[in-house]
């Protein structure tokens, strides 16, 4: 986008670039589709902000449409089994990159620590408070910094995330006539928007209501959602896409991606108009997001845990995880190539442990 829009249309500056990214990065919602919205938003008002975003997320889309259809229609051999759970395996190995390179930045302070482990561990009881947590977390970064400043007045810096929140969940309360649909939208809206600097942080919502709260998709086909999340074009939040077609075809899978790109484009083109000159002129933005980002962390962390525990039911996956993971960091992969690494290596490894 940086090449594109700013050194080769000149549509918007440099500055303006890295103050559209900024904004983007203290907003909740997927970091990508927003960032699309902004510049189309700043460069031709409203009406290019939506085509912008309408632009990014439909070959995803579509995409992730036809592997879905592919999907269901699979009959699965042996073999074909080992591939798919190598794929799985190697969607773990790519969560826990994000999430180590995502908590990099805040490793060095102890209190990073201390919010990511706490948040692990409320998030292993109960996930269906993650955005609670998170919110949570943030707004104990934004008291902690007010130093001379009254109450009153930390409370008016903290309305702009919590405003958009409650807005988020007034505007989803009002459910499709079919409670299926409309359950379907309501998780995917919820879990998009209460993330905060990866869209990975939407897994742990997902996992929680589509296969632990509603059961409409066993771990196994929540994984095989992961990894076309991270093997096709787009943000990983496409991954909604793939899950509303596994449980209501065309039309789910329409209601899905509604329902996790719609907090992007009411976050940039309703909340960033009302509350732009509060968000980026409050000194408490930063630390809101500082404290926000380790519950993330925590957050995701003890959804990845629950992933490796349940993808690794054998020495021999626990070898193409670690293999898979180390490749990531000593030489960065791209998501298909990690994918496709493990898929290889779990087919391999099964067929001369005689699994094939």
């Amino acid at each position: 986008m940086q090449k594109y829009f700013v050194d080769r249309l000149g549509w918007i500056t440099e500055h303006e670039f890295e103050e559209i990214y900024t904004l983007c990065k203290l907003m909740p919602g997927p970091i990508a589709p927003q960032f699309a919205i902004s510049i189309g938003r700043r460069t031709f008002g409203a009406v290019g902000g939506i085509l912008a975003g309408l632009a990014f997320i439909t070959p995803a889309i579509l995409i992730v449409i036809l592997i879905a259809a592919l999907y269901t229609q699979r009959h699965v051999t042996a073999r074909q089994e080992l591939f798919f759970h190598g794929m799985q395996i190697g969607a773990v190995a790519l969560i826990i990159q994000s999430l180590v390179m995502l908590f990099k930045v805040h490793a060095k302070k102890s209190r990073s620590w201390v919010l990511a482990g706490l948040n692990f561990i409320l998030t292993r009881f109960h996930p269906a408070l993650e955005p609670i947590y998170i919110l949570g977390s943030g707004a104990f970064g934004v008291i902690r910094a007010r130093r001379a400043k009254s109450k009153v007045a930390v409370l008016r810096d903290l309305s702009v995330p919590l405003s958009a929140a409650f807005c988020g969940t007034t505007l989803s309360g009002s459910t499709f006539f079919n409670p299926v649909l409309g359950n379907l939208f309501w998780a995917c809206f919820k879990a998009a928007a209460f993330i905060f600097g990866t869209g990975i942080a939407v897994v742990p919502l997902l996992e929680y209501d589509f296969v632990l709260k509603l059961k409409w998709l066993s771990h196994a086909e929540f994984m095989d959602a992961l990894a076309v999340g991270q093997i096709t074009p787009g943000p990983f939040v496409i991954t909604a896409t793939f899950i509303g077609y596994k449980v209501a075809g065309l039309i789910g899978a329409a209601v899905a991606s509604s329902g996790i790109f719609l907090p992007s484009f009411l976050n940039i083109l309703v909340f960033v108009p009302l509350f732009l000159g509060r968000l980026t002129s409050s000194p408490y933005a930063p630390d809101f997001v500082s404290f926000a980002l380790p519950a993330v962390v925590g957050c995701i962390g003890a959804a990845t845990w629950k992933m490796i525990l349940l993808a690794c039911s054998s020495p021999r996956d626990a070898a193409v995880l670690a293999i898979v993971t180390g490749l990531q960091f000593v030489r960065w992969l791209p998501a298909w190539g990690t994918l496709l690494i493990g898929a290889l290596l779990s087919t391999l490894m099964g067929i001369g442990f005689g699994a094939g």
